[in-house]
């Protein structure tokens, strides 16, 4: 049942204008007032598009409210039905204000509005990466300078493609002014970057060098590599101890694992389960998945300790969930545990 224009009086339609002014007041309070709290991110279409239908979802519910309380201050109440023409000129009004809202706000974000970016409060995206470039050149001049915290960031930036092209020649090239200066972790990565042929020719004794100067200045990391290196490439198991022995101090976790395997397969000292098993413990500790893993190896065969079927399981489970395939092992393990159940 539709109203008569013969219901509508004064009252209940001055009532219905006041309420739709009311809302459109609190529209653009509403969306003012989200520009200036989440600006930044409303700088993008993506950003703005949101915030729209925000603004829009924010205004949703007075909309409802002012079709209630106007119904309410009619003769015959008729719940969520409103004066087809007063409703249908508070949707359009409504609707037609916020994009209005939504224009002059594009207008005063724009370059026309904004010319110098810079200078504003709130800045665009695309302006960001332009103060971020001349960061990257004051830094490349601090590096000329001898400034070893500016020499690796900007190595940072041309390894990891940040601001400007990926280049691995050009990021090795300012990590060996950061090493040169002492810093330990440029000496590791650089050192890393010679071993794997990362935009520098593959070099292990230009490698082994670095590594050594890293693990000289008490980087943890290096000494483990450097002792990878002197067991793997110098079958120097002697050198190769003493370089884990140093980055276990350094609270390195591979190392206590690497160091672990030569006593468990006596590789330049004399063959040691029980010490084995308590480096590789260290090692889990610290959250080392292949230590997780060897340490299952060790309980599950014995070595050093009581076997323990049921931990090695737990272990090589543990090891998969830090990125090791341990599945093989691991089904292994169910089968020997139903096998021993059977035979109990």
């Amino acid at each position: 049942m539709y109203y008569k224009h013969s219901d509508i009086n004064d009252s209940s339609f001055f009532t219905a204008m006041m309420l739709l002014l009311g809302l459109l007041t609190l529209e653009t309070f509403v969306f003012w007032g989200y520009v200036l709290y989440d600006t930044w991110d409303m700088l993008n279409w993506w950003g703005v598009t949101k915030g729209v239908f925000k603004m829009l979802g924010f205004s949703l519910i007075p909309l409802i409210v002012l079709v209630l309380i106007s119904s309410a201050f009619e003769k015959k109440i008729y719940m969520f039905r409103f004066k087809r023409y007063v409703f249908s000129l508070g949707v359009f009004t409504f609707l037609v204000f916020g994009w209005a809202n939504y224009l002059f706000y594009k207008y005063i974000t724009s370059d026309t509005y904004m010319p110098i970016a810079e200078e504003q409060e709130y800045i665009k995206d695309s302006v960001k990466p332009q103060a971020e470039i001349s960061d990257l050149e004051r830094h490349t001049q601090k590096c000329n300078n001898k400034e070893r915290e500016s020499c690796k960031f900007v190595a940072d930036l041309y390894m990891n493609g940040n601001l400007v092209a990926k280049d691995a020649a050009k990021a090795a090239m300012f990590y060996q002014s950061a090493c040169n200066l002492d810093d330990s972790e440029s000496c590791n990565i650089l050192g890393r970057m010679y071993r794997f042929a990362v935009g520098v020719a593959k070099n292990q004794n230009k490698a082994i060098a670095l590594y050594k100067k890293g693990c000289d200045l008490d980087n943890g990391s290096s000494c483990n590599s450097l002792g990878y290196l002197y067991q793997h490439v110098k079958n120097d198991y002697v050198a190769a101890r003493k370089s884990y022995i140093k980055a276990c101090d350094l609270k390195e976790s591979k190392a206590f694992n690497n160091l672990a395997n030569l006593y468990r397969d006596g590789l330049g000292v004399d063959r040691n389960y029980v010490t084995a098993v308590r480096l590789y413990t260290i090692g889990v500790k610290l959250g080392h998945n292949l230590a997780y893993s060897n340490l299952a190896d060790m309980y599950r065969n014995g070595y050093g300790v009581d076997e323990d079927y049921k931990l090695a399981l737990k272990l090589y489970k543990e090891a998969q969930r830090l990125g090791l395939n341990t599945q093989k092992q691991i089904t292994e393990m169910q089968h020997l545990i139903t096998e021993a159940n059977k035979n109990k």
